[in-house]
């Protein structure tokens, strides 16, 4: 059957399928479609909407029924000549589809490779993806798929897709080892099930053989501890037979984990590296599998792991080593930085405790000097500046201290933070350090939320208050007014950011607009808002320096300073922040 012709399928698929209106792109949607010709135009709609690349992965059934299914065949073709990039397919080249694989890569320009006993079949684009949950057929689409345009779940199916495509080989090396009668290297998908136990199993034996070196990648530094009976058979390798095991894993938050693990595995080179989902062993060079964890928490394994990859494939499993030399050498430089960082952290606090004893010592010698010479007033004039001098040097102090905590802190543990309950412990704060002045506040919050949940950190109070400081300090007279205003930015709007704006147009914010009736900021001034010990600052210009490397280099939001009334610095000032919501 030639790629013009088409199998015998019912009329409406002869001249494609129309627009499918149940699915709405701008929901967030994951179901089960199990009418045929409804999938048939779930696909093609998919294929259809791609802009950038198609990505897909079939059984060794598939390039088939892609060659005899016409409405397939000309979807792929349009694609082509419309996404940025070619298309990519991974499926197991053999001598039942050999014919329709070159048609896809000749005719079609589709670039395969190959991969042994695959069984997935699943299509991604930039926006969603479709898996073939029934079994394939060579002459008709499936009756029953899964549909998705969930941002997390597609994440997940395009990290999947990277992996096997990193460790096939090229359809045409394959085609080329089928027409000379050559068996290849092994790589082929293990399943781990209630029933099936591949991947466990496959694990356990590649730990029992290894002779001399085992490179270990893990999700979580506990699946040591989750998955004891498997790198328990490595630990008695390494003591009985001396070979040696290296581990990458991201280190507990809880120190005491780490140091109970590290413990119970000494004979283990263990270092730190960031999160991820995937898990790893590679066996003296030679032998190779990926594991992909669903619950990397789980002691279970039945629960724990979805799916792995074997492979023997030396050119696979060499790359794949030197990805991990890399982060090996990686992960020691981060700990000489983290050894650093505690170091200069350490020298930080003992001078800091020491110049604050100095300070002590100094405002307790000038209250003294003060109260003996209580009579001569040119005198209690000075001291009075010597005791701002201290206070201001404290201050000072504690301020320093506060932004290099922030500016060293390279990968800050962030958590849901309730901003109303931030903004008004920062307002009864600055109340009680300016008794003297009268301050009103006008606040305006979404009336139909009790709270205002944002991704940041106990830190986030320090912002308020540097700001709502600001508000009073640059304010003549006793009276200060004061206007805060929180909203939920729209996406409309997402675009007037101007300092750095959120790394997501998904990503919802709010908007904390805080306003003062105050003197202003002229414009040759906001520019040089953010710079550290600003010369015309009233306090020690490290405030708003604070306030940016928190709210842009820490949460990742944005920070404008406009003038309340607009063409007028005169009239006040607004300070605009953007937070990501929790």
């Amino acid at each position: 059957m030639t790629a013009t012709e088409s199998a015998k399928l019912p009329s409406d698929y002869q001249n494609g399928a129309p627009s499918l209106s149940g699915f709405d792109s701008q929901n967030d949607i994951t179901e089960f479609v199990s009418d045929r010709e409804q999938t048939v135009q779930v696909i093609l709609q998919q294929m259809n909407g791609a802009e950038e690349e198609i990505l897909a992965i079939g059984s060794k059934d598939s390039p088939n029924l892609i060659l005899k299914f016409q409405p397939y065949t000309e979807a792929i073709i349009h694609a082509v000549n419309r996404v940025r990039l070619p298309g990519r397919y991974i499926t197991d080249v053999t001598e039942s589809n050999i014919d329709a694989c070159r048609f896809l890569i000749n005719d079609l320009h589709v670039k395969v490779r190959h991969l042994k006993d695959i069984r997935s079949n699943l299509i991604i684009t930039e926006k969603e993806f479709t898996s073939d949950l029934s079994a394939p057929h060579p002459d008709h689409p499936t009756n029953k798929l899964l549909y998705s345009n969930s941002k997390e779940l597609l994440m997940q199916q395009k990290q999947l897709f990277e992996t096997l495509w990193a460790i096939s080989v090229p359809a045409e090396q394959r085609i080329k080892e089928i027409e000379e009668g050559i068996e290849p290297e092994e790589t082929k998908l293990l399943k781990q099930t209630r029933n099936v136990r591949d991947v466990s199993d496959t694990f356990s034996q590649i730990c029992r053989n290894t002779k001399s070196e085992a490179l270990i990648l893990l999700p979580t530094l506990e699946r040591l501890e989750l998955s004891s009976e498997i790198f328990q058979i490595l630990a008695e390798k390494v003591l009985r037979e001396k070979i040696r095991v290296r581990v990458l894993a991201p280190i507990p938050s809880d120190l005491r984990i780490g140091q109970r693990i590290i413990k119970q595995y000494p004979m283990f080179e263990i270092r730190g590296f960031e999160p991820i989902q995937m898990g790893l062993i590679i066996s003296d060079k030679s032998k190779m599998i990926f594991v992909q964890y669903l619950d990397t928490k789980s002691g279970d394994l039945e629960k724990a792991i979805v799916s792995g990859i074997y492979s023997t494939h030396k050119e696979t499993i060499s790359s794949i080593m030197s990805i991990y030399e890399t982060m090996w050498a990686s992960s020691k430089v981060r700990e000489k930085e983290a050894k650093s960082r505690k170091q200069a952290e350490l020298l930080q606090d003992i001078l800091a405790h020491d110049i604050r004893n100095y300070n002590q010592v100094a405002r307790l010698s000038a209250e003294l000097l003060k109260e003996e010479l209580k009579d001569n007033l040119p005198v209690q004039s000075i001291v009075e500046s010597m005791l701002k001098a201290v206070d201001g040097s404290t201050h000072l102090l504690e301020r320093a201290k506060k932004l290099g905590r922030v500016l060293s802190d390279e990968n800050p543990t962030l958590y849901t933070v309730d901003l109303k309950d931030a903004i008004r412990n920062s307002l009864s704060l600055i109340k009680m350090s300016y008794s003297d002045k009268v301050i009103s506040c006008d606040e305006k919050y979404p009336a139909d939320l009790s709270s205002i949940r944002a991704r940041t950190d106990d830190l986030v109070g320090e912002v308020f208050t540097n700001i709502l400081s600001n508000c009073v300090a640059y304010t003549d007279g006793n009276h200060v007014e004061i206007e805060i205003n929180v909203r939920e930015a729209s996406h409309g709007n997402l675009s007037m950011i101007e300092t750095a704006g959120p790394s997501s147009s998904f990503q919802p914010y709010w908007i904390i607009s805080i306003s003062d009736y105050g003197k202003g900021i002229p414009d040759e001034v906001k520019s040089r808002l953010f710079s550290r010990y600003l010369e015309s600052a009233k306090g020690s210009g490290l405030g708003m320096s604070i306030v940016h490397a928190l709210v842009v280099e820490r949460y990742k939001g944005s920070i404008r300073i406009l003038n309340r009334v607009a063409g007028d610095y005169t009239k006040g000032t607004t300070v605009e922040i953007w937070l990501p919501e929790a």
